[in-house]
């Protein structure tokens, strides 16, 4: 059997210098990625998003005392069930993908009064139709996909089974997403479809 011997010339021969270096260049980028790590995680402990007003902890519990203000004709309390300007501004905005991009970074405001316009117009067509109207709540559909944030849940296109008064069960659209933080559930926005 031969034995292989490998010579060493000065060709293959690593300079103790750059091993240094390779040896220095490991370990920075092993620290950056730990501090990058580290970083990432301190900023997503850092988000403290403020807690949603007049929420639920449950779909359930929102649809109930929806169907229940609806019945009242309470508007106003209707109104407060829905995300608010300064939810919307704090919560909600900052962590949609149109956020940052550069031509809408600014537009908060115009996004927020077209939201805040349908919204409006759309509870006072629900109210001219349903206000005044008992429902009994069967069960919460969500017809739509499920999206996560970093801080919140959006459940999309919800529907509600219900029983009117006369004992007939039907599938109507009162909003249309339900919005989830730390187990509280509060509603996007009205809508009619």
């Amino acid at each position: 059997m031969k034995r292989f011997k490998i010579r060493q010339t000065s060709k293959n021969r690593i300079s103790p210098c750059l091993r240094a270096g390779i040896g220095f260049g490991l370990v920075l980028c092993l620290m950056l990625l730990f501090a990058a790590a580290g970083f990432a995680e301190k900023k997503s402990a850092d988000v403290q998003a403020p807690v949603l007003s007049h929420s639920e902890p449950t779909m359930k519990k929102l649809c109930r005392r929806m169907l229940a203000a609806m019945a009242k004709k309470d508007r106003a309390q209707l109104a407060a069930m829905a995300i608010t300007e300064k939810e919307f501004k704090t919560v909600i905005w900052p962590q949609l993908a149109v956020s940052r991009i550069k031509q809408w970074e600014n537009r908060i405001d115009f996004v927020w009064s077209q939201h805040e316009l349908k919204s409006s117009t759309c509870l006072n067509d629900l109210m001219s139709v349903y206000g005044g109207r008992r429902f009994s709540l069967k069960e919460v559909k969500i017809n739509g996909e499920v999206s996560d944030y970093q801080t919140y849940r959006v459940h999309r296109n919800a529907s509600l089974v219900v029983t009117d008064d006369k004992g007939e069960t039907r599938e109507i659209n009162f909003f249309g997403s339900i919005v989830e933080q730390k187990n509280r559930f509060k509603i996007m926005s009205y809508n009619v479809h």
